[in-house]
């Protein structure tokens, strides 16, 4: 039986970094936050984006059902074990590995 196997690299962006996230990254450094993040997405970050969510629509979000991802490919990975389905992904640079 043969399997279709899909690698779920992280790709290289077609645009340069903004520069907002280039001095960011850079007091992360001098700060010596560079340590892996929870497995979840950094707590301050998911509590902000909980804020944002009651803020924006008036929907009560814990921080403990946000998770952050480094991108799309992880998130959906996610999805499909937590669902025990298969996911079709739509990129078409997945669909042809």
């Amino acid at each position: 039986m043969c399997k279709t196997i899909i690698h779920l690299e992280i790709d290289e962006s077609d645009f340069p970094t903004p520069e907002p996230i280039k001095e960011a990254a850079w007091r992360a450094l001098k700060k010596g936050d560079t340590h892996y993040t929870h497995s979840l997405g950094k707590p301050e970050l998911r509590e902000e984006i909980a804020r944002y969510y009651l803020r924006k629509y008036g929907v009560k979000v814990s921080p403990d059902q946000i998770m952050v991802t480094s991108g799309t490919s992880p998130a959906l990975l996610t999805l499909s074990v937590l669902l025990e389905k298969e996911v079709n992904f739509p990129y078409t640079k997945l669909n042809n590995l």
